[in-house]
C-alpha cells in the first residue's frame, strides 16, 4: 500500500521532511545545501566493513561446507549471504532472521546515510572487487549467496557471478519484475543512461518546462553537457558534492511515493519530461502513473543484462530456493 504522507518541498524551500534545493550556472560550480550534508557516488567504507549485531566473524577456517558440530554429527546453521539494498533484501532477511537452520548476514554497500532497517545481522562496506568478495565468501564459509542488489548494481552482480563461481557456491538472483507500459504511457527506451541523455537532448522541452531525472545519483553526469536545460532531481539523501548539472533543482525524499503527491509536483516544477530507470516495483511507480494521467513523456533506461545462473523474483520464491538447495 503507498504511503499518503509523503511530503514534497514548496518551491524554493523544505515542507515537512522532505528537502528542496536549488542550483544553477551562477554559483560558479558550488552549490550551498540549507540543510545538512549526504552522499553521492562513491562508497563508504569500501575496502572495509562494518558490523552490526556481531562481530565480523574472522578465522572461521578449518571445516568444509555442510560442516557438523561434533555433537552426534549434528549439522550447523548454513551460511548465507545477501547481497540487500533492496525492499526485497530486506524482506528476505526478515523471513530468515528466526529460521534455526540458517546463519545470514546482510551486506549493504554503504552509499547512503540511513539505509532503511534490515533485520538480523548487517555488514557495511565493499569488498573490495571480486577477489575480495571471493575471499570473504571463503573465510566466512558461506554456502550460499543471494544477490538481491538493485537491478542496476551491475558490478556487485559480476563480481558475485565470478566468486561463486570460482569457490563452487550457490547463488541465486533476486529481481524484482521491471515495469511494462500500459495503455496511455508515452514511453520511449533507451538502451543506456548516455542514450537517455540524447534522447533529452533531442525532446522538446520549453523554456519554461524541465525534465525530472529520477535516476539515481551515479548517472547525472551524462546529462551535464545539456546546460540549457533546467532539471529536476530526487535523491534518497542530499549531496556532499556539487551536482554535476549547470540548472537544476534537488528533491531529497525516500518512497513510496503517493500518485496524488506526485502530480502535484509534476504540475508545481513544469516537469515535461520524466527520465527513470526500470527498477521495478511499488515504491517509485506512483511517478509513472502520474506522467500517464498527464501525459507526459518518459525516456525509460534499460536494466542491464542479469548475470547467468537462477533468478527469482520475490523474497518467498528465494526462501524456497534456499530451502530446496541447502
Amino acid at each position: 500500500m503507498l504511503a499518503d504522507e509523503v511530503r514534497l518541498p514548496a518551491r524554493g524551500g523544505s515542507a515537512g521532511g522532505s528537502k528542496g534545493f536549488r542550483g544553477d550556472a551562477s554559483s560558479a560550480g558550488e552549490v550551498r545545501l540549507s540543510a545538512g550534508s549526504g552522499f553521492v557516488g562513491g562508497s563508504k567504507g569500501c575496502g572495509s566493513e562494518e558490523y552490526r549485531d556481531g562481530a565480523a566473524g574472522a578465522g572461521r577456517r578449518g571445516g568444509s561446507r555442510g560442516r557438523t558440530s561434533g555433537q552426534a554429527g549434528r549439522t550447523l546453521r548454513r551460511r548465507v549471504l545477501i547481497l540487500g539494498g533492496t525492499g526485497e533484501a530486506a524482506d528476505l532477511a526478515r523471513r530468515l532472521e528466526h529460521r534455526t537452520e540458517f546463519e545470514v548476514v546482510t551486506s549493504l554497500a554503504g552509499r547512503t546515510r540511513r539505509p532503511a532497517v534490515v533485520p538480523g545481522r548487517v555488514r557495511t562496506g565493499g569488498f573490495g572487487g571480486a577477489a575480495g568478495l571471493r575471499t570473504y565468501l571463503d573465510a566466512e564459509e558461506v554456502e550460499a549467496v543471494v544477490d538481491a542488489t538493485h537491478p542496476y548494481a551491475a558490478n556487485i552482480s559480476r563480481h558475485a557471478a565470478r566468486a561463486c563461481d570460482v569457490l563452487g557456491i550457490r547463488r541465486v538472483q533476486l529481481r524484482r519484475p521491471a515495469w511494462a507500459p500500459v495503455g496511455g504511457d508515452r514511453w520511449v527506451e533507451a538502451a543506456s543512461p548516455e542514450a537517455a541523455a540524447e534522447a533529452v537532448a533531442n525532446a522538446p522541452v520549453s523554456e519554461a518546462g524541465c525534465v525530472f531525472l529520477s535516476t539515481g545519483a551515479g548517472n547525472l553526469h551524462v546529462f551535464g553537457h545539456l546546460r540549457a536545460i533546467r532539471f529536476l532531481v530526487r535523491l534518497v539523501e542530499a549531496p556532499r558534492t556539487p551536482l554535476p548539472l549547470a540548472r537544476f533543482e534537488l528533491v531529497v525524499g525516500r518512497g513510496p511515493f503517493a500518485v496524488g503527491l506526485e502530480r502535484v509536483l509534476f504540475l508545481d516544477r513544469g516537469v515535461e519530461l520524466l527520465v527513470s530507470r526500470n527498477s521495478g516495483g511499488g515504491a517509485t511507480y506512483p511517478k509513472l502513473v502520474a506522467a500517464r494521467g498527464l501525459r507526459i513523456p518518459v525516456v525509460m533506461i534499460k536494466r542491464p543484462d542479469p548475470e547467468a545462473g537462477p533468478r527469482v523474483e520475490t523474497a518467498e520464491e528465494a526462501l524456497r530456493w534456499l530451502i530446496g538447495r541447502l
